[in-house]
Order: structure tokens, then C-alpha cells, then sequence
């Protein structure tokens, strides 16, 4: 990637641009330096399964934004209803897919991903999701079972899916992915393949979406 080898290349002209704006703010070369390999990585898209994943937004978007999240990380509670709202900005154009990514650190996120895979087999996976995100603190057994109640779910189906693990292979799958990718922390958001970060694109979800739909 080089703006020498193709001045038209997006990926050098977004690479130029964040050292344009980092000397501005008055970074040093060292610390540009240190930051590039990082920002250069995060262009490359990596391939993403989101085959049955839950989805908000019209599914045929040209714009895929996925997020890897535990539902007891305070930072992806407040990150998803932005994400959605960024979504809602681009009227079609954008989609958001949701994937799992528990850390250890949390000893329930494991448990309540489940039950939302669970309420996605009944078509209420964002019900579960907000309502999960709103209680995160409160993630036992019966307090899951609580929200399913509350949101309307078959209770019978919910825990008969439920007390046989059934949505674990899938929230496995999605954190062995995300190791795969290498994310060391939640929330992590892709878009189109490539790895947000707040160092281009104005440093939101919007502008990367908005550079997503310019290629």
C-alpha cells in the first residue's frame, strides 16, 4: 500500500491522512511510527462468518458492521445503542451483526450469550440482548429466565433450549473466531471487514461506515 505506487489507492490516502492529523495534534513521529503498523493492519479486511447471526438492519446492506461483545462488559453496554444508531443514520445502507465474545473475566457473560441465542431462535434475540445489557449485573439463572418471561417468550421452548446448552456451540464458535482475529478485548467492531479504530475517520462507527460506502 503505497501512495507512491497508486495516488487513487483509498488505503494510502486514509493512511496519509491519519499522519496528517496526528502531526497536527501534535504527535511525534515516534509515536506515529509506533501507531502505524496498527493502523495499516486494521485496513486489511479479514473475513467474517456471520451466517445465522443475528442481524439489525436491512440484511442486504452493502455496509456490514459486526461486533464481538460480552454481555457483562460495561463498555459494550454503552456501545450498543450507539452502534444501532449509527445504523439507523445510513437508512438501508448499513447493517449491524451481532457476535459473541465472553470474556473469562465475566463469569456469566457465557451463560447470558446462551440465552440470547436461545430468544433468537424465537425471533426476540434483541429483546434479550437489552434487556441482558440493561441487567448486567443481575445474571443468574433465575434472573435470565425473568427477562424471558418478561419479553414474551415460550417459556417451555425457552427452557428446554436453555437447560440443554443449546445456543453454546455457536457462542463458542464466535468467541474461537474472535481469537482468530485477534481481539484482545470487548467491544471489538469490523467494518466491512475492517478493524475499528478511534485513530481514523473521525474515530466513530459513522465515519467508517461513511468511508465503507465511498469504495
Amino acid at each position: 500500500m503505497s501512495l507512491r505506487d497508486d495516488a487513487a489507492c483509498r488505503d494510502s490516502l486514509s493512511v496519509s491522512q491519519f499522519i496528517a492529523d496526528a502531526l497536527a495534534s501534535g504527535a511525534s513521529p515516534s509515536d506515529i511510527k509506533a501507531n502505524m503498523e496498527y493502523v495499516v493492519g486494521a485496513l486489511q479486511p479479514r473475513k467474517i462468518d456471520i451466517e445465522g447471526r443475528p442481524v439489525y438492519g436491512n440484511e442486504r446492506a452493502p455496509v456490514t458492521v459486526v461486533v464481538f461483545a460480552d454481555f457483562e462488559c460495561p463498555h459494550c453496554r454503552a456501545e450498543a445503542p450507539m452502534l444501532r444508531q449509527a445504523i439507523d443514520q445510513f437508512r438501508g445502507r448499513a447493517k449491524l451483526v451481532f457476535k459473541h465474545f465472553p470474556l473469562s473475566a465475566h463469569p456469566r457473560a457465557k451463560v447470558a450469550a446462551i440465552a440470547t441465542v436461545a430468544a433468537q431462535s424465537q425471533g426476540k434475540f434483541w429483546e434479550m440482548h437489552d434487556i441482558v445489557f440493561e441487567n448486567q449485573t443481575a445474571l443468574s439463572d433465575a434472573d435470565i429466565r425473568k427477562y424471558a418471561q418478561k419479553i414474551g417468550l415460550d417459556m417451555k421452548q425457552f427452557d428446554a433450549d436453555f437447560a440443554a446448552l443449546k445456543g453454546k456451540d455457536v457462542v463458542e464458535a464466535d468467541r474461537a473466531e474472535g481469537e482468530k482475529l485477534e481481539i484482545t478485548g470487548t467491544p471489538a467492531v469490523f467494518v466491512n471487514g475492517r478493524y475499528f479504530n478511534e485513530y481514523m475517520f473521525g474515530g466513530t462507527v459513522v465515519g467508517w461506515i461513511d468511508d465503507a460506502l465511498r469504495r
